[in-house]
């Protein structure tokens, strides 16, 4: 138990709003949710309980995924982040290997992630195209408001299970979450340490894809620089010396610039910065990819260098080795896992508080470490 929480009923009753329902050991912070009144903790709990009693979908709620189940339909809603979307479904390979068939609902903006996926056999943007005949079973991401409404619709008389169910507020590692619910939901005895040797984003390109990033003839010993970020206190500002160090230590590693519009403006001070770095091959490739030519583009590089955001997670699912730069507000350990050959570095501030010369060394040492 969370020292925090006092032991009473009320621990009793909202524990599952704060602690993972599976008894192996998950990363998690309880800082975002410190000092919330109970109310609001009580208010997560009961919200939901009324919502499906309403909707008459109390009755149909399953605690585990029952055997004979064959064809799942997963409703992914309400994560609107790239990076939370890879390490929340990574664990849908897991179903895949018991024989059970799985489509996803999600978010248009998500969607296109998984068109060429391999696990997912369908892939809707709205549960409405979903026929329920298809299904034996619906997974719902959380029982937040998003997900229930989606399954309320054509899929009402469905049975359905859970993989958040109300735990909510806590930031915590989502790879790992979903690989050990996903285990407790179909009755697995998988090794705890298998699980988290495996557990790690997934994500597949297109033919199509691949031939894009093929075209940026990327060459060997290619290091991918994920520039840019939404939040500028976890967003690196000091690319051009970092790289310029980078390269005056070793001369002739290739890079790959990546990202999107946000990051146009790092891009053209880096580019400004190196101009005469003579025989050093700089691909810029800022605001010219889709996510999947991204993502194909990273399958090429021997390194990603990324502060935490949804390219990091991107570079995990192409199982690129990377150094992952982290502000004061997240542990390591709440976005990785042993899958990931990564080497972190955790600032005491913002990311920007890391110094060039610190992040140009961890740069060669993974080069050293993880270079074929």
């Amino acid at each position: 138990m969370n020292p925090f929480l006092p032991a009473s009923p009320f621990v009793r009753f909202a524990g599952p709003v704060l602690l993972p329902p599976f008894a192996e050991d998950v990363a998690v912070d309880y800082g975002p949710v410190h000092g919330k009144p109970g109310a609001s903790l009580l208010w997560r709990r009961l919200r939901p309980a009324l919502s499906l009693r309403w909707h008459g979908q109390a009755r149909l709620r399953r605690d585990r995924i029952p055997k004979g189940t064959r064809r799942v339909l997963w409703i992914y809603k309400g994560a609107p982040q790239i990076g939370d979307s890879l390490m929340d479904l990574s664990s849908r390979a897991l179903l895949v290997q018991r024989g059970i068939a799985v489509d996803l609902v999600t978010d248009a903006h998500l969607a296109g992630l998984y068109r060429a996926d391999r696990f997912f056999g369908r892939v809707f943007d709205t549960s409405d195209a979903a026929a329920p005949a298809d299904y034996d079973l619906v997974l719902l991401d959380s029982l937040k408001g998003r997900c229930i409404e989606a399954k309320i619709g054509r899929l009402r008389t469905l049975p359905f299970a859970t993989m958040r169910g109300v735990f909510s507020g806590p930031e915590f590692n989502r790879t790992l979450f979903s690989f050990f619910r996903m285990k407790q939901l179909l009755g697995l005895d998988t090794p705890e340490r298998t699980l988290r040797a495996m557990a790690k984003p997934a994500m597949f390109a297109s033919n199509e894809d691949e031939a894009d990033a093929d075209a940026l003839k990327i060459p060997p010993g290619a290091v991918a620089v994920a520039l840019g970020g939404a939040d500028p206190v976890r967003s690196y500002a000091h690319w051009p010396d970092l790289l310029s160090g980078l390269l005056h230590a070793t001369p002739r590693t290739p890079l790959v610039l990546l990202g999107s519009k946000n990051a146009l403006a790092a891009r053209d001070a880096v580019l400004a910065r190196l101009a005469s770095s003579s025989g050093t091959r700089i691909i810029d490739a800022v605001d010219r990819l889709t996510l999947p030519q991204t993502f194909a583009a990273l399958e090429r590089c021997t390194l990603a260098v990324a502060a935490d955001g949804g390219l990091l997670h991107l570079a995990h699912a192409a199982g690129v080795p990377t150094v992952a730069l982290f502000d004061r507000h997240i542990a390591p350990a709440l976005r990785l896992t042993p899958a990931n050959h990564s080497l972190p570095l955790q600032s005491p501030a913002e990311v920007s508080a890391l110094p060039p010369e610190q992040v140009a060394a961890a740069i060669r040492e993974a080069l050293d470490r993880y270079a074929d």
